[in-house]
């Protein structure tokens, strides 16, 4: 199934803020409405609510949509501008992977 939004790989550093505290993150696999992190310290929940604050930007509001280990997959409870997302995506790429895309033919 096709996405709805452009997801690239970036790599940007980052906090999240849960009830239960504050945690360095990484993010990657950017789209305008969400992304994956990863955390050492603190395992998310489904439906968790939790202010994610990426490297230069101000704190994003969003919602755990999955969780295994270390790893989270958020939305944001508003989209990135599209301006926004291509900044971060220019100034934070990860160049050491790519990810697969769904192809329309």
């Amino acid at each position: 199934m096709p996405r709805d939004y452009e997801r690239k790989p970036v790599a940007i550093s980052g906090k999240i803020k849960t009830p239960f505290g504050r945690q360095d993150v990484a993010l990657s696999d950017l789209t305008a409405t969400g992304c994956r992190i990863d955390a050492i310290y603190i395992t998310l929940t489904v439906g968790q609510r939790i202010i994610l604050r990426p490297e230069g930007l101000e704190g994003l509001s969003a919602t755990v949509c999955w969780s295994s280990g270390p790893s989270a997959g958020l939305n944001f409870d508003t989209p990135l501008h599209r301006s926004v997302f291509d900044h971060l995506c220019k100034l934070h790429p990860d160049t050491r992977r790519t990810i697969a895309v769904d192809m329309v033919i």
